[in-house]
This record gives structure tokens, C-alpha cells and sequence, in this order.
């Protein structure tokens, strides 16, 4: 492991858990507002598995497609291959696909993202991966 490396993934892990919080913080108001809750979500999943990416050593993609992430990570670790396919799914919530005509996700949605993020996180720190606490 180079230093380096872990220098570069403990970046993108700090950036993921900062909007891991703001989805937290803002999915618990009375009126959440679903959408940016979901972004959060994604932007977490991804940051997250570009973390583990950077850990070994390679290059992050610039894509928000949490689907080809989640193949290059489960390619490299085989502490995270279970990860679940539909991490995926949180790839609809990216900056690139909000727009004002854009459907607000439905309550139900909006938990399931956040607790999609919460058990890779879990994954992640499972695997012995340096996520900050």
C-alpha cells in the first residue's frame, strides 16, 4: 500500500461521509426535501466507491454511474464483491439527471437511498477500508 494511495482514498472517503451526514441531517426534518436527500445518497455512493478505488491504487472514472463503479470495485476487492446491485439504482439521482420537471422521489425512495448508503458505508469499514469516523 502507498502512502499515497491511501492518502488519495481517505479524501474521497471524508467527502463521502460529508454527504452521507447532510442526507442523514436533511432526510430527518419534518418536510425533507427528497430530492436533495437522494443526491446526497448518490453522491455518497459514489465518492464512496471511488474511495476504494483511489485505496488500490487506481484511477477514479469521471462518471456518476454508481453501476460501472460498483463492477471496478467488486472487480478489486473480494471483501466487497456482495455489495448490493442495487447500489445502482442511486445513479438516477445524480447532479446530471435533476432538473425542475424532474419527479420527486417518494418518501419510501428517499429512506431506501439513505439506507442503501448507510450499509456500504458499513461494507466499506467492515473491509478494514479507512473511512473517517
Amino acid at each position: 500500500m502507498q502512502i499515497q494511495n491511501l492518502a488519495n482514498a481517505v479524501r474521497w472517503f471524508t467527502a463521502a461521509m460529508a454527504d452521507l451526514r447532510a442526507a442523514q441531517t436533511l432526510s430527518a426534518v419534518e418536510q425533507p426535501h427528497a430530492a436533495l436527500v437522494c443526491f446526497h445518497c448518490q453522491q455518497a455512493a459514489e465518492l464512496t466507491l471511488k474511495g476504494v478505488l483511489a485505496f488500490h491504487g487506481q484511477q477514479p472514472p469521471k462518471t456518476h454511474h454508481i453501476a460501472l463503479l460498483l463492477r471496478q470495485v467488486k472487480a478489486q476487492s473480494a471483501l466487497l464483491k456482495d455489495l448490493p446491485n442495487e447500489l445502482s439504482l442511486l445513479t438516477v439521482y445524480a447532479a446530471e439527471n435533476i432538473t425542475p420537471t424532474a419527479e420527486e422521489p417518494t418518501k419510501e425512495e428517499m429512506l431506501r437511498a439513505v439506507e442503501l448508503v448507510e450499509g456500504l458505508q458499513k461494507a466499506v469499514s467492515e473491509a478494514q477500508y479507512p473511512l473517517p469516523a
